[in-house]
């Protein structure tokens, strides 16, 4: 008896495990995903963002350190559409300094999960990782932020955010963005 309650409890495990798929990052259409899926960085397209990156930008040092988390709960859709599954995902964090070494900003932590840049997709033959970016106080700054490989060394920053004010906030909330603004900021890998 204890045997067939045994297999009652395992067997829709591991039915559950045969049905997750395991699809490429760069070419999986996000509505196709389904529970449990994994979109997987199998040809390793990740590994060149991967570092610590260093670039200057009005007077300011902006330092990123993008890690890569494999399998990464994530999900898409809302409420009775939501579908949970896992994802590789790059993880920004960054510290930005005035050019006499002052912490302006600083995201940089061991907890990956600490942090406001999050990968969203990928495009291979563009070589270009998406992020998003929650924004400062009251989602000012929230938007896209595309980093494109130029080679081992260099890479392009653009950020342009949606929202670069607000009156929702109470008043007296910093919502200064300190990240860059701009388009095709070089970065250099440290």
């Amino acid at each position: 008896m204890r045997k067939i309650f045994l297999l009652l409890i395992l067997f829709p495990l591991f039915l559950y495990k045969a049905q997750e798929r395991i699809l490429p990052l760069d070419s999986t259409i996000k509505d196709s995903i389904k529970l449990g899926d994994y979109l997987k960085d199998l040809h390793n397209d990740y590994i060149p963002f991967i570092g610590t990156w260093k670039a200057a930008f009005d007077d300011k040092i902006i330092l990123i350190k993008i890690i890569k988390v494999s399998k990464r709960p994530a999900r898409i859709g809302f409420r009775e559409k939501e579908v949970n599954y896992f994802e590789d995902t790059l993880i920004l964090q960054h510290k930005i300094t005035d050019k006499n070494g002052k912490v302006i900003e600083n995201y940089l932590h061991p907890n990956p999960n600490i942090s406001k840049i999050i990968s969203q997709g990928f495009n291979k033959k563009r070589k270009i990782a998406y992020f998003f970016y929650s924004g400062v106080a009251c989602s000012v700054g929230l938007g896209g932020i595309d980093l494109e490989i130029i080679n081992s060394k260099h890479m392009l920053w653009n950020y342009f955010p949606q929202e670069t004010f607000t009156n929702r906030c109470p008043k007296g909330t910093d919502i200064t963005i300190y990240l860059p603004e701009t388009k095709d900021l070089i970065f250099t890998k440290q």
